[in-house]
Order: structure tokens, then C-alpha cells, then sequence
């Protein structure tokens, strides 16, 4: 195929040839550096052309050893260095969830009212429901929750201390001694007032650091019951419409 330019306009065609030529350039010294073990970003921005047309030029060139080991060095040094502006990213983001909440709290009263509408619903979530609303018992592994709860039943009900019982659930690698007195302070119940342990059979091949067992807590109070259950379902409802 042959090409003609019209000589009618000789600065069209002076200007096609420079276009050409500096391509040209461009592209035996995007080839240059490459060869020395430069990555596509390090060659877009020496040679000012865009990465999409380095990665063509370069594409099928063979290069030493020691290109291809400086080229990955430099890539997972930006992958490193990409992956740390992300985790500071997610740092920033978390520390101001985090001071969003702080000052929500700081600037919320928690009336009686509140701390029963708190407690009910997590109660909903981790308690025990009969047909009859009779039963008043919480279950959960999780110190501060357990802790939350109470803290919320107790401004909600000024519950009678004596009407409370607790049951650990342990495995056996549990220290009960330790474990009753750990649970015992968190939900502020005395160790008298704990039922005997349940022992559950442990299978895993593993011990989970850390696991504190499982606590059951029990209050005796039927009309405590009926009004906590009444509370989530009508807090729920009330969303909901």
C-alpha cells in the first residue's frame, strides 16, 4: 500500500512526518528503558505517553534476568507500598466511625425508657421466647454484651438481685474455678447464685484462646418477662409499619 501526502499544504505534511518521527522516538526509548527493568508507570511517565502505549510497545520484547528481577522488585514495592495507602485509608475511616459514635453517645441521654427498649431488643436477639412469655432467660459468650445487658436491665427494672441465677456452659479445658469468678464479675450475679456447670462435650481438635464459655441467665420474675417480650415486639412493630 502506498501513501501520499499532498503537496498542496506542505506544513500538513512536514507536521505528519515530525508526528511520526517523534512516535518513532518514543517508542525505541520506552524499548531502551525496558530493557534496563523499568515498570510501564516508570516508562508513561519518563517517555509522557500513556501506559495502554508502552504496555503495546514492549509487550513481546525478551528481557534478561536482571530486567525482570528489578521490574518485580519495583512491582511488589508499589503493590506494598499501595497496599499500606489502603490500610491507612481504612484506618482513617474506622477512627471516624469511630469518633462519629463517641460523640453520638456523649450527646444521647439513656432514659429508663431507653435502656428498656435497648434491652428488649437484645433480648430478642439472644433470649429465650416461650408461648407464654413466661420464661426470662439470656444467653451469650460475649463479655461485654452480657455486661451491656445487664447494665440495661438494671436501670430498666431495678430487678430484685435474688431472683437471679446464671449457668455456665463450659468445655472442658475450662478452669470452672476461674470461669465462675470471671462471670461473676461481669454480670455482677454472686457465685453463690450460679447453678451447676454444663459440661459440654469438646470435639474440636483445636482450643479456642480465649473463649470465655457461655453464660445462661435466668430471672425469675414473670411479669419481667411478659413486659420484655411485649417491648420488642411492639418496638419491632413499630419500625416495621
Amino acid at each position: 500500500m502506498h501513501v501520499y501526502f499532498s503537496t498542496a499544504n506542505p506544513d500538513i505534511h512536514s507536521h505528519t512526518c515530525y508526528y511520526v518521527f517523534m512516535k518513532l522516538r518514543e517508542k525505541e526509548l520506552a524499548i531502551k528503558l525496558r530493557r534496563e527493568g523499568k515498570t510501564l508507570n516508570e516508562i508513561s511517565a519518563q517517555v509522557g505517553v500513556a501506559k495502554s502505549s508502552v504496555s503495546l510497545w514492549v509487550r513481546d520484547l525478551m528481557l534478561s534476568h536482571k530486567a525482570r528481577s528489578r521490574i518485580a522488585s519495583m512491582q511488589s514495592a508499589g503493590q506494598k507500598a499501595a497496599r499500606q495507602v489502603r490500610i491507612e485509608q481504612t484506618r482513617i475511616k474506622l477512627q471516624t466511625a469511630k469518633e462519629e459514635a463517641e460523640e453520638l453517645m456523649q450527646r444521647t441521654t439513656l432514659h429508663k425508657d431507653h435502656a428498656l427498649m435497648a434491652c428488649a431488643l437484645l433480648y430478642w436477639c439472644e433470649g429465650t421466647k416461650d408461648a407464654n412469655d413466661k420464661t426470662f432467660t439470656f444467653s451469650n459468650s460475649d463479655p461485654q454484651l452480657v455486661q451491656a445487658f445487664m447494665t440495661l436491665m438494671r436501670r430498666a427494672f431495678s430487678p430484685e438481685e435474688l431472683k437471679f441465677r446464671a449457668r455456665m456452659h463450659l468445655h472442658e479445658y475450662h478452669d470452672e474455678r476461674v470461669q465462675k469468678r470471671f462471670w461473676s464479675r461481669v454480670t455482677g450475679i454472686p457465685e453463690e447464685q450460679f447453678s451447676k456447670t454444663f459440661w459440654k462435650p469438646h470435639t474440636a481438635k483445636t482450643i479456642r484462646e480465649g473463649y470465655p464459655g457461655c453464660i445462661h441467665i435466668d430471672y425469675y420474675d414473670v411479669r419481667a418477662a411478659r413486659k420484655i417480650h411485649a417491648t420488642a415486639r411492639a418496638f419491632l412493630q413499630n419500625v416495621i409499619q
